[in-house]
């Protein structure tokens, strides 16, 4: 079975190119490394905890991150996502 590859309003992650990554489930070599990605996450957290500002998008997609981290695709392209929300709906 094809995977059949659509996204709305997902920003970059909605890009041809991150959207065939992730069809073809290609997540190395990294354009952008999860663990690379996970810093970047917690200089954004750190910053809305100081700005005391609620962030209910921001906390669900680092959630994602971090499941993608525990998967074991810290050396893997951010599109590797994908996976983990693979494994989270199976």
């Amino acid at each position: 079975m094809k995977p059949i590859v659509g996204f709305a309003g997902l920003g970059i992650m909605g890009s041809a190119m991150y959207a065939n990554l992730m069809a073809k489930r290609a997540y190395r070599p990294a354009t952008m490394k999860v663990e690379v990605w996970q810093k970047d996450m917690r200089i954004i957290g750190d910053f809305v905890r100081r700005l005391g500002s609620p962030a209910p998008l921001f906390s669900a997609t680092k959630a994602v991150y971090d499941a993608a981290m525990r998967l074991g695709y810290g050396k893997a392209d951010t599109a590797s996502v994908c996976a983990a929300l693979e494994r989270r709906s199976a």
